[in-house]
């Protein structure tokens, strides 16, 4: 162990005297306080991760689609679709769609299926998507859309759709159908208003 070192009148310093020393010093308070406030923070993350399975596992709702169930300026916790996965209902890829929610009886945010994080069209350029899984649908099956027009499903993958808006996000031209690999994560939790904060920094 290492030895303490003496004071000036050739005595060693207990451990209550150097944290003394340390408190009358502005500069070395403020560097100990940013210095656990960081590992705090670290500490927090690595708990989110571990609980959540994916990085990052909060985000920051830019938009009103979601609406009334989540809101613009939301902090939503976000898992890996793998996790949390309920045993009673079926589900694709671990996600739970509006369809079988309804035949089954599981809702999420306010509706019925998971509203899941997804990369429009796969690009990692564009911002991601949080909008409600509506289908699950095979490569070549056809769906119908809000306005009665029957579509041929280019890929297996979700239908998707924000709450608040009218037609699936495949009709608007958001996304094609979601390819299961596009998808990021499935939402969990909200605090409302917290990510209000994130949206005014810029980057």
């Amino acid at each position: 162990m290492p030895e303490e070192e003496p004071s000036e009148g050739g005595e060693y310093k207990s451990l209550r005297e150097e944290y003394q020393d340390l408190k009358e010093s502005p500069t070395a308070m403020f560097v100990f306080d940013v210095t656990v406030s960081i590992m705090i923070v670290v500490g927090i993350g690595l708990v989110l991760f571990g609980v959540s399975g994916i990085w990052p596992p909060l985000v920051a709702i830019e938009s009103g689609s979601m609406e009334p169930n989540i809101h613009t300026g939301d902090l939503v916790f976000v898992v890996d679709t793998g996790n949390f996965v309920p045993d009673d209902v079926d589900h694709r890829h671990g996600v739970v769609t509006r369809d079988v929610g309804i035949e089954q009886g599981y809702e999420s945010f306010g509706y019925y299926g998971d509203p899941i994080v997804f990369k429009p069209d796969g690009s990692d350029q564009r911002t991601p998507i949080i909008h409600r899984a509506m289908y699950f649908v095979e490569e070549g099956d056809t769906w119908e859309g809000t306005d009665g027009e029957v579509h041929t499903a280019e890929r297996t993958g979700f239908v998707t759709k924000g709450d608040a808006n009218e037609q699936f996000d495949q009709e608007q031209g958001l996304s094609g159908v979601v390819d299961p690999e596009w998808v990021e994560g499935k939402a969990m939790y909200r605090i409302p208003r917290v990510g209000s904060i994130r949206l005014l920094l810029p980057f």
